[in-house]
């Protein structure tokens, strides 16, 4: 029921939107269940589904950019499998193309929480190409990967309490040069990689 789902996905993303940090309160089952709802909105063919479950993601990685590692530790494997998620959404599956601001940023969010993770996936996801990968093609990614770098926020600047200043929304948000970056990283990398 189109509705329901659409319903169940905006009340999730609104939770985790307003309360990232009782997420972790929460007993396993309940946070695995919550997960697996977002894990599952990624790729729905409803397109508010899919939005809002980005903006979710991206809300629950913007809280473990600024939370104490300690406090994330619950939430570190869904980020993971989240970032990979939508790196396949992005990049090897159909994509519609009023998505791509909001993932995008969540792509943003999720790495600037769970660089090592990233780093991880990109060695997997080259690993794992069906195309056999030239030197050429080789140094294309790698250089397409090093090329979204650049729209990666940076935590520096205003401090808080003496620590790192913490990411916002406004540090993740799709701006035309963001989304230049992210459209010719995309252009650069889907179609060339493919998964086995």
């Amino acid at each position: 029921i189109p509705r329901v789902c659409t319903l169940y996905i905006r009340l999730i993303s609104r939770l985790v939107g307003s309360y990232p940090g009782r997420l972790v309160e929460l007993p396993n089952d309940l946070l695995n269940n919550l997960m697996a709802s977002l894990k599952f909105g990624i790729d729905h063919n409803i397109l508010e589904v899919s939005h809002l479950t980005f903006e979710a993601i991206t809300s629950l990685a913007l809280y473990a950019c600024n939370a104490p590692s300690t406090a994330t530790e619950a939430l570190r494997p869904h980020l993971d499998e989240f970032l990979k998620l939508t790196f396949e959404q992005l990049l090897f599956k159909k994509l519609d193309m009023e998505l791509v601001d909001v993932a995008g940023s969540c792509v943003l969010a999720l790495v600037c929480a769970r660089q090592e993770a990233y780093g991880r996936l990109i060695q997997e996801m080259l690993a794992a190409s069906e195309t056999p990968l030239t030197p050429e093609l080789n140094q294309r990614l790698a250089n397409s990967f090093q090329h979204l770098s650049e729209a990666f926020p940076s935590t520096t600047g205003t401090r808080v309490e003496g620590g790192p200043r913490e990411m916002t929304s406004r540090d993740v948000a799709m701006t035309v040069a963001r989304r230049d970056v992210f459209m010719r990283f995309l252009m650069g990398v889907r179609g060339v990689l493919r998964v086995k």
